[in-house]
């Protein structure tokens, strides 16, 4: 590659044109919205020339800096073509500067346009030496220098746009504004000029059949000298324009401001006549009104206030009699004070000044029900608050009224919660009434099942030729089959008897470990009938409590027998006895089909049965269960049951508490 360096003179002259130019298109920017728009035109196309030539003297002194170790010439035509696109950009520039709104959406086209004609004409310059082989230039660096000068452009137009709108310092900030800009365009020179890569044996073809590099920097001086006239000249021009229209709009504004403190005076004094005849008249009409306001706001049982604003909190402007009972204060006392003030809780001070603050911006009525601990004590209050409008239409203050509707309160209150415990009767009397179908189902199947073999007994029986066997065999069917009927009547006696309170606990000490023995020996039967394993864990020491032998018994062996029913051939169950905490516990654990959690919830109810297996193989009313639970409440005690689910078996846990002379020498 060729090597390249800058003659470091004209590189700064270059950086002083470009801070030039750039100051003489801002301050032309603020001056051409002043004139009409015949003289607008002259000055954006003026404007656009001077600094159209300006952007491209300051490109080619920076090309006269950049040297390579070749002759250097440039294309006549080229040039010039160079030139007519800062002009062009330019003009749209100033264009979009003296229009009376410059949008976003504009503004980004805008320097998207101007930057690309910028760039364009840098690129074009350099397209003037007409090299050959030709420039290679770097993409980065291409790209770079281009959105250097597309945002110099924006920022170019925005600023001035900005100036043209007035600010303080106006010189001091079009120089600011003008080293910025003018350093962006110089910016975006020499990074294009650093994208540039000449390779070695390149030969410049404008050399031979262009302008030369003497040529081309007279003619940059001159066009250099033009800008600085054309500049000057403008500048004292637009300071003559500006100092004549200050003093024009001056005057102006003096004459008007006359005409309107005449016009005002003609229309006080006329207003004063008459107002002076009708004075009297409003004052009394005004006297009445308010007295008959008064009276009517005194006399209602409501309370009616009127808030006016605070920055924050705001306060009470007026409140009738009702209210101030409610206060406890006198109007004095009230008028002027905020919620905070008179004695409301923080949150709700907060709560009502938000609500002022919603009525206020919305122009909207609020309505609420709030609690309040007054002079009254704890009532409910239902409150409106309603924006009060000024001749703009704009809220002046908000009013606002307040009733007490605590009685009318209780009463819905009341009827929420009966519609809530109907709801549940309702509920809870159709899963009786399901449970008691289902009960009345369960016992005819039950109470059919022991009849057909008796009735296949008595028929046997009632035949002439029958042997010994035979009718002892139908008889000991008969037998069982009626003690399992009077069992299924016992239940049934057991539970009605239970639920109307005729059964009577005989309340003495009893011992626990008789309880188990004789259930134990109840139960046995049925356990070694199916090969399980019943092991006991009971402390040595005998255990007490108050209660009835026989309907403890009762308790335990049900629901040893439930547990043997439930749990397969060779099945294991437990049951152990332990004290603590003034407390006897029982816990019957089995590892048969278990128990599903829904059913868990249910399964002590009256009628309620497990769904253990699918069929009813088992047998049972469900009353079992329900009539355990009713006899451990009897005795001051609790039993409850867990499982983890089909397949998990099940645990039954009574708690009774412990007699007294067992529970003091523990």
């Amino acid at each position: 590659m060729l090597v390249s360096h800058y003659q470091t003179p004209l590189v700064i002259a270059s950086i002083l044109v470009a801070i030039f130019a750039s100051y003489f298109a801002i301050s032309l920017a603020g001056t051409i919205t002043k004139s009409d728009a015949k003289a607008a035109r002259w000055w954006i196309a003026g404007g656009a020339l001077a600094i159209g030539i300006g952007i491209w003297a300051m490109h080619f002194i920076g090309m006269l800096a950049f040297r390579l170790p070749i002759p250097l010439g440039y294309d006549f035509s080229i040039t010039v073509l160079s030139l007519a696109l800062p002009i062009g950009v330019s003009a749209l520039a100033l264009w979009q500067a003296s229009r009376p709104k410059l949008p976003v959406k504009s503004l980004v086209v805008s320097a998207l346009l101007m930057g690309a004609g910028i760039t364009a004409m840098h690129y074009t310059g350099m397209a003037a030496m007409r090299m050959q082989p030709g420039i290679v230039y770097d993409p980065l660096l291409f790209v770079t220098s281009a959105f250097i000068a597309v945002s110099a452009s924006g920022a170019a137009m925005w600023i001035a746009f900005r100036l043209r709108q007035g600010t303080k310092n106006i010189m001091l900030t079009r120089f600011c504004a003008a080293v910025v800009m003018g350093s962006a365009i110089v910016g975006m020179h020499y990074t294009g000029m650093a994208a540039a890569e000449f390779p070695l044996g390149s030969i410049c073809m404008a050399a031979t059949d262009g302008f030369s590099q003497d040529s081309l920097a007279l003619i940059v001086i001159i066009a250099t000298f033009g800008i600085f006239t054309i500049a000057m000249t403008a500048s004292l021009f637009n300071a003559r324009l500006e100092s004549r229209s200050q003093i024009l709009a001056l005057v102006q504004s003096t004459s008007d401001e006359r005409q309107d403190l005449l016009q005002r005076e003609q229309t006080a004094r006329h207003l004063a006549d008459n107002l002076g005849l009708q004075n009297e008249q409003l004052l009394k009409s005004s006297e009445e009104r308010k007295r008959l306001y008064e009276t009517i706001l005194n006399t209602i049982p409501d309370f009616v206030y009127i808030f006016e604003f605070g920055e924050v909190h705001h306060h009470f402007a007026y409140a009738n009699e009702e209210l101030l009972k409610l206060f406890g204060r006198t109007y004095e006392e009230t008028v002027g004070k905020t919620f905070l003030e008179l004695g409301y809780e923080p949150w709700h001070a907060e709560m009502h000044d938000k609500e002022i603050d919603t009525v206020r911006s919305t122009k909207k009525p609020l309505r609420g029900e709030v609690f309040f601990d007054g002079a009254f004590g704890r009532r409910m209050y239902d409150y409106i608050f309603v924006p009060v409008f000024d001749e703009q239409g704009e809220v002046k203050c908000v009013a606002g009224t307040t009733r007490d509707v605590t009685d009318r309160y209780n009463v819905r209150e009341a009827l929420k919660e009966n519609e809530i415990v109907l709801r549940q009767s309702e509920k809870a009397l159709r899963e009786a009434d399901m449970r008691k179908d289902d009960f009345l189902a369960m016992l005819a199947h039950e109470l059919r099942n022991p009849l057909a073999p008796i009735s296949a007994a008595a028929h046997i029986m009632s035949l002439s030729n029958f042997d010994e066997a035979r009718v002892r065999n139908s008889t000991e069917i008969i037998q069982r089959q009626v003690k399992h009927m009077v069992g299924l009547v016992d239940d049934l006696l057991d539970v009605s008897r239970v639920n109307r309170g005729l059964v009577i606990i005989e309340n003495s000490p009893q011992d626990m470990l008789a309880v188990i023995s004789d259930s134990v020996e109840q139960v046995k039967p049925l356990i070694d009938s199916k090969q399980q394993t019943l092991s006991l864990q009971i402390e040595s020491r005998p255990v007490s409590v108050l209660g009835d032998f026989k309907r403890l018994v009762q308790v335990v062996s049900n629901l040893l027998n439930n547990a043997a029913k439930y749990t397969p051939a060779q099945g294991n169950i437990s049951l152990s006895l332990e004290t603590a905490d003034d407390q006897v516990t029982i816990t019957i654990t089995d590892d048969g089909i278990g128990i599903i959690p829904e059913d868990q919830k249910l399964i002590f109810d009256l009628f309620a049965q497990a769904k253990r297996s699918s069929d009813r193989s088992q047998g049972g009313l469900g009353l079992g269960l329900a009539l355990v639970k009713t006899l451990v409440q009897l005795h001051d005690g609790t039993v409850s049951c867990h499982s983890e689910g089909l397949g998990s078996g099940s645990q039954f846990t009574i708690r009774l508490p412990l007699h007294a002379k067992e529970s003091a020498a523990a």
